[in-house]
């Protein structure tokens, strides 16, 4: 999976929520940590701050350049 900055992701949920509509992602910055592997920092489209994911936890990328 070839993630840039700039790309937009969904992130796998909970059963409960998969009836929702997938949120769109922007991705931020993206670093590698010796231990815990490549982690994101994400933008959510409608809340303020930046969340933090591994990237593991990308279900599937959309990217700028489609």
């Amino acid at each position: 999976m070839q993630i840039e900055i700039g790309d937009k992701v969904t992130c796998y949920r909970l059963p409960e929520y998969q009836s929702e509509d997938p949120v769109y992602y922007e991705v931020v910055d993206m670093w590698e940590c010796d231990v815990m592997g490549m982690w994101l920092k994400l933008k959510h489209p409608d809340i303020g701050g930046y969340f933090t994911k591994a990237i593991d936890s990308v279900e599937e990328v959309y990217y700028e350049s489609d």
